[in-house]
């Protein structure tokens, strides 16, 4: 499988920090003709992979359904290297094709063309007796390459009708002074996730490429792609900042080794977490 490199793990967290898939949060005091909102900042960060990088970012909430959210961002680097990202979240399907809404759309896109990299693989041959990359490998180890890589990602999901989800598809939160209203949660309210909490089915077509030339003229090249299908269950308070309640997901992920994949493979992931308030700082 091919990883997502470190220098995009900000721009992944500033975006999703900012998102809200399926739900709404409305200050008491918010204006209610203002549907629209926005934000955006500039980024400076250093990684190896690409150096020194200056980018900007911007999202977009209430662009077409009230808890849509749309994002875009991108950077260059000092070592010439520069991409993209396109992220939507939260988009409902319309009523012609799903009579329930309770069908969601999330995506995200990403490509970059990487100039004079420092890609951490083996094949450097003045370090043939290591695995580049590893605790044990030297900081030296690794190929200054240039190439591409992206990947894509489009999640369908359906919410269940169940517990907070049965009555409520768009769970609106409300707000005073940024803490959460008493009796706008989302969950929390028993373990039991057919009575607390909003719980989703999901399937998600999935492709990601990475293409590299190196300075020993060499070439990698590996790609992956399938479907992952999934239940996830949101039984918090409070999507975003949440103190009470759990998250569980269980995903199982497919390549076929079809078109241009690099080879078959398969996973299964389970993950639990569990939120307890530390009380008012």
């Amino acid at each position: 499988m091919l990883r997502i490199k470190r220098s995009y793990i900000a721009w992944l967290w500033w975006v999703s920090a900012l998102s809200y898939s399926n739900t709404l949060v409305k200050p008491i005091d918010a204006d209610p003709d203002k549907a629209l909102t926005w934000a955006a900042a500039p980024v400076l960060y250093y990684s190896e992979y690409t150096a020194l990088t200056l980018g900007v970012g911007g999202v977009w909430s209430g662009v077409r359904q009230p808890q849509e959210t749309l994002a875009a961002a991108a950077f260059k680097s000092n070592n010439q290297s520069r991409g993209i990202w396109l992220f939507g979240f939260g988009s409902q399907l319309p009523e012609q094709i799903d009579g329930s809404r309770r069908w969601f759309i999330n995506s995200k896109l990403h490509w970059s063309w990487l100039r004079n990299t420092d890609t951490y693989r083996d094949g450097n041959p003045n370090f043939s007796d290591e695995v580049a990359g590893s605790n044990a490998s030297s900081a030296d180890n690794f190929i200054r390459s240039r190439g591409e890589e992206g990947y894509g990602r489009f999640t369908f999901k359906f919410l269940l009708p169940t517990g907070h989800g049965k009555d409520q598809i768009i769970h609106v939160y409300k707000t005073q002074n940024d803490m959460l209203v008493p009796g706008t949660e989302s969950g929390a309210q028993s373990w039991n996730p057919f009575r607390s909490g909003r719980s989703f089915l999901y399937i998600e077509p999935f492709w990601q490429r990475q293409h590299l030339d190196d300075e020993f003229e060499t070439e990698y090249d590996k790609a992956a792609n399938g479907l992952r299908l999934g239940l996830e269950i949101q039984n918090m308070d409070w999507l975003h900042h949440p103190t009470a309640g759990y998250s569980s997901k269980l995903e199982y992920s497919k390549d076929w080794g079809w078109a241009d994949s690099s080879g078959p493979w398969s996973k299964l992931d389970f993950s639990y977490s569990q939120y307890i308030s530390l009380g008012r700082v």
